[in-house]
């Protein structure tokens, strides 16, 4: 039977007999590019005239309206789009407006509350604050002394409507959301008020990617917790439930699945531990001996940990029945998996910090994948050596801590040896109010599709890259040695290459891939600069974007307000609410000054 001939068969035969391979050129000609620019002008002067119709002052009205690109046609459509969205304010505004004239308050008996005010000398008789007695309806003649009881009482009631008000917007206040929107929220079964956005690294769903993306969506729908902790915390327990199977190459140096993570929060308002059942719900159904047998936490010394993990020895023994030596095999622990759990990481903190200690090393080279080793002199009870080690450990850390904490339990030296920058840095908060938790999430196809990617990644070795994601990688791969943070921050996050490479290896396994693509490394990038720059926020106080408020303002003088930072900087590109979330902490870490509304280099 012969072989079907294919596109490729044929061009190997072509190539056999000689016959030349001349790519053939086709002439398309070009279809005429339309020029726009007529259009976009007539847009930007229309989407102008409608800026106009707005209130200049942020704190009567803001709106943050998107870039517009360079590219013609792209421009075109972005104006359009802004079009919109300036009709939609107007059209809102007009509402608001029209809404508050036909409840603002109003006295009188005729319109509005009646006020009454009691009349010295004229037992029982009440007038309202337009003069008029409430019994009989008789105006009576105003006298200044009556004027000011008229004056008081409107004064009171108007106070009283004032505190009303304040009182009924002051609860959808609280969440980034309008009063109607708070007010649907109120009705559902399983309520979600979604928090404004707090300082510190800006986080975009668009890190979300494959499978992990897909299960950290599902569970934040109902979950106050971070997505940011959320995932990172999935990818540290998934890599370590694969084990010490695949990895890559750097020089002789083989790098595995396991990974360090510090997710930082303020305080046990910002649901770090909430964020963690939700990642288990799925975790215990996919390896449930890896989920009740390989997590551990509360260790007192490294020899501690290294014992979890230990080989099996075989050692010398007097027989005291033969007077002769025997060998005897002590087993160990043949599952190499250990995840450190800690809802107080920095207990792993003070321990590596300890002088005597051994476990700052054993931490180092755990990450490393290198032999963990415990020499002491003496035997136990039983006879037997005190040492232990394991030659092929496969470590995994994830913890919990406060950004004081952090500073304050970080072993000395951590910025220099290496202990430091072997983490994963993850800043959260709490991103929502959900009062009532949500409905029973059904993890059924998660579990058996999470299942089916680690039996997959279990037999996977070596780890390559696509020649387009090997392209990228030369292409990056300097950029993450050398420009890197400063201070601090920059040396807690200088193994910046190592880290994203580990991270794009498990999402290569998560997509059931045995080579890395492109996108696994650009999906690790996104993550891996949120992470960079909760280190900023967390060693230094400050985001990218503040430091780029502050050079800003030192450019135009050293001075200057919200309102020209929302004009000028921004271009009312940035909700002023954001703007002044990020002042707010340049001036609490005495990075500005506030003088008035001016805010002063110092």
């Amino acid at each position: 039977m012969s072989a079907t001939l294919t596109q490729k068969n044929i061009l190997q035969q072509m190539a056999e007999v000689g016959i030349p391979l001349v790519p053939a050129v086709v002439s398309v000609e070009s279809a005429p590019v339309p020029d726009l620019t007529e259009e976009i002008q007539k847009w930007e002067t229309n989407n102008q005239e409608l800026l106009d119709e707005l209130p200049d002052d942020p704190d009567v009205f803001e709106i943050a309206l998107p870039s517009v690109p360079e590219n013609p046609a792209e421009k075109l459509a972005v104006l359009k789009q802004i079009d919109g969205m300036l009709r939609r304010a107007i059209n809102s505004l007009f509402e608001r407006t029209e809404k508050l004239m036909s409840v603002a308050p109003t006295f009188g008996k005729f319109n509005g509350p009646i006020a009454l005010i009691p009349l010295k000398g004229r037992a029982g008789t009440w007038i309202d604050v337009d003069g008029v007695n409430i019994d009989d309806g008789t105006r009576i003649e105003i006298t200044p002394q009556i004027q000011k009881l008229i004056a008081a009482a409107k004064k009171r009631k108007g106070d009283e409507w004032i505190e009303k008000q304040n009182a009924v917007v002051e609860l959808h206040s609280h969440y980034a959301m309008t009063k109607e929107q708070h007010a649907l929220e109120m009705q559902q079964e399983y309520p979600v008020f979604p928090l404004p956005v707090q300082p510190g690294p800006k986080w975009d769903d668009s890190i979300l990617y494959g499978p992990a993306g897909d299960l950290i969506r599902k569970a934040s729908q109902y979950c106050e917790s971070h997505p940011a902790g959320m995932l990172v915390d999935l990818l540290v327990s998934v890599g370590s439930i694969i084990g010490r199977g695949p990895y890559f190459n750097i020089g002789e140096t083989k790098h595995y699945t396991n990974e360090f993570m510090a997710r930082v929060g303020d305080s046990a308002k910002s649901r770090k531990g909430t964020g963690r059942d939700m990642i288990d719900a799925v975790l215990k159904l996919v390896d449930p001996k890896w989920y009740s047998e390989r997590i551990s936490s509360g260790f007192g010394s490294g020899e501690a940990i290294i014992s979890n993990i230990r080989d099996g020895v075989v050692e010398s023994k007097m027989n005291p029945r033969t007077n002769k030596f025997e060998s005897v095999i002590i087993p160990g622990v043949s599952d190499k998996r250990l995840c450190i759990r800690e809802g107080e990481l920095a207990s792993v903190f003070i321990l590596c910090g300890k002088p005597e200690s051994r476990a700052g090393v054993v931490v180092r080279e755990g990450w490393d994948s290198k032999p963990l080793r415990n020499v002491v002199k003496g035997k136990g009870k039983d006879g037997f050596s005190n040492s232990a080690k394991c030659e092929e450990p496969h470590l995994s850390i994830s913890g919990d801590t406060t950004v004081n904490e952090l500073r304050m339990t970080m072993p000395d030296g951590a910025d220099e040896n290496g202990f430091g920058n072997r983490f994963i840095y993850v800043y959260v908060y709490r991103v929502k109010d959900c009062p009532h938790g949500g409905p029973p999430i059904d993890w059924t196809s998660e579990s058996i599709q999470f299942s089916e990617i680690i039996q997959a990644a279990k037999q996977v070795k070596h780890v390559s890259m696509t020649e387009s994601a090997r392209k990228w990688w030369n292409e990056n791969y300097s950029r993450f040695e050398r420009e890197g943070l400063d201070g601090l921050a920059g040396k807690m996050t200088s193994r910046a290459a190592a880290h994203i490479r580990r991270l794009a290896m498990i999402y290569a396994l998560l997509d059931l891939n045995d080579a890395i693509y492109t996108e696994h490394f650009q999906a690790a990038k996104k993550l891996w600069d949120y992470c960079s720059e909760s280190a900023l926020f967390i060693f230094s106080g400050v985001t990218k974007e503040q430091l780029r408020i502050l050079s800003w303002i030192e450019q135009r003088g050293g001075r200057a307000t919200y309102k020209e930072a929302y004009a000028e900087m921004y271009h009312k590109h940035k909700l002023v609410s954001a703007i002044k979330a990020d002042l707010a902490v340049l001036v609490s870490k005495k990075k500005l000054l506030l003088s008035g509304e001016t805010y002063l280099k110092p």
